[in-house]
């Protein structure tokens, strides 16, 4: 019984911080994902303005590591999206709401 009752009071000690934290996770991600995709548009657009109105100026190998570095930081920026902003908190408040109980 009192193993019960130090349970729930360590929930409702921690419950509070993770109420926190998912509401700061919540008002992050609108700014992450818009800061992420301007910053991709700015990088995407300047890439190929390089290989399209430059293309006299810049070498062929240059530009194809261009395209292909953009592609990557792409897939890199994903990652981190999926990862970070969109990580799966449903399965936390499930065990917390199952520790509460």
């Amino acid at each position: 019984m009192r193993s019960h009752i130090i349970n729930n009071d360590t929930a409702s000690a921690i419950q509070g911080q993770l109420v926190k934290e998912l509401k700061s996770k919540a008002a992050i991600r609108r700014w992450l994902i818009i800061s992420i995709s301007l910053y991709f548009a700015l990088v995407t657009v300047a890439i190929l303005g390089i290989t399209i109105f430059l293309a006299d100026i810049v070498a062929i190998k240059v530009q194809s590591y261009l395209i292909t570095g953009l592609f990557t930081n792409l897939i890199g920026l994903l990652v981190i999206i999926y990862r970070y902003a969109f990580a799966d908190t449903s399965k936390l408040i499930h065990d917390l709401w199952t520790l509460t109980r």
